[in-house]
């Protein structure tokens, strides 16, 4: 009887060890995502900040190279531009892709 005594409480010390090793990893953690938290709030603020200068307006932007036709600037569609510019005129890009 003695003996399963001693043994229960040598069980009771160490899973009270391991409760307070896994509390410290716990806290550690917590102060981890705390000050990743911290982090990542002053990145979203530089980032609004410098936002507007690194894009352009709608306004300000004009349309992808690809979406204009000829010398006018004026609007195509894509999927049925003909590439003019190229020796070979092709109605597709997958055509023109697969002539290489």
């Amino acid at each position: 009887m003695e003996n399963r005594l001693i043994e229960l409480e040598t069980r009771l010390a160490f899973q009270d060890h391991s409760l307070q090793e896994l509390n410290n990893v716990v806290i550690r953690q917590q102060q981890d995502i705390a000050a990743l938290t911290r982090e990542l709030e002053t990145l979203k603020a530089q980032f609004k900040t410098l936002a507007p200068d690194l894009v352009a307006s709608r306004a300000e932007e004009g349309p992808p190279p690809h979406y204009l036709n000829g010398l006018d600037g004026t609007r195509t569609d894509p999927a049925t531009t003909r590439y003019t510019q190229l020796p070979i005129q092709f109605t597709h890009t997958a055509d023109f892709l697969l002539s290489l």
